[in-house]
């Protein structure tokens, strides 16, 4: 992973104090960095895919949960788990296979918020078109 992205993401950590809105706005421009990063990434590098994979999934989620979902805690989940991808840089570069496999039960973790959200909206009586 590179060593620059490593350290973006590595502060996430720090987001749960930052207003959802800006942090749905620094997610945008993060995952447009990793993905020009992910054109240069061989197959080996699992983890540049799958931490996209997860942050796209999260921020699809967030959007909704700040724009049109405000009931329960969605946004706190969300912010948890966008938190919780600061320590995969450091695992990526020591254990990547088991990382790997954690992230793909992050990705799983991040759409079930996300299909959660929709669902709701949905018995809410907004289509998802609208969204």
């Amino acid at each position: 992973m590179n060593k620059s992205l490593a350290l973006l993401i590595g502060n996430f950590d720090k987001i749960k104090h930052m207003n959802p809105k800006d942090v749905e706005s620094t997610m945008g421009n993060i995952l447009n960095l990793l993905y020009e990063v992910n054109d240069e990434v061989t197959d080996e590098d699992c983890c540049i895919k799958y931490v996209i994979d997860v942050l796209h999934e999260l921020l699809a989620a967030l959007h909704i949960a700040i724009n049109y979902h405000s009931i329960g805690n969605y946004e706190e989940r969300i912010m948890d788990e966008i938190a919780a991808m600061s320590k995969i840089p450091g695992s990526c570069s020591m254990d990547m296979r088991s990382t790997c496999i954690e992230l793909a039960k992050k990705r799983e973790t991040a759409r079930s918020l996300y299909e959660g959200l929709v669902h709701e909206l949905r018995l809410m009586g907004m289509s998802e078109r609208s969204i």
